[in-house]
């Protein structure tokens, strides 16, 4: 994975934690697995509605529940590290399960932003 494509990973994760963070979306779930693609949504709840779409394409493995929360009082929730040349990881604190959730993948990420009704 060259550097532009690290930043440009780097990025979205510093947007993705604005955003939530401004927001206050806490709540997050497996919306659906496809092959080696992750889609999670967020909201503040995520029984009616949901505020963002987070993409993740080539994923490798997972450690992370179906629906988890995150400590909006961290800086940074979500954090991504870049273990080998090849990988990325994006980890963040399960507060529903006390315990760290990890998406490794080798492909991309991405961010949409848009308010869905469950009503």
């Amino acid at each position: 994975m060259d550097q532009q494509k690290q930043r440009g990973i780097a990025s979205t994760v510093e947007a993705m934690n604005r955003h939530i963070r401004s927001n206050e979306i806490s709540d997050f779930r497996i919306d659906k697995l496809e092959g080696d693609t992750l889609t999670l949504v967020g909201s503040f709840d995520l029984s009616y509605y949901h505020d963002l779409v987070l993409t993740v394409t080539g994923v490798s493995s997972l450690n992370l529940s179906c629906c988890f929360w995150v400590d909006l009082s961290e800086p940074q929730p979500f954090s991504a590290v870049f273990p080998s040349e090849d990988t990325a990881v994006l980890s963040f604190p399960d507060c529903a399960a006390r315990w760290r959730g990890e998406i490794a993948f080798e492909g991309d990420i991405s961010l949409q932003i848009e308010h869905v009704s469950y009503l």
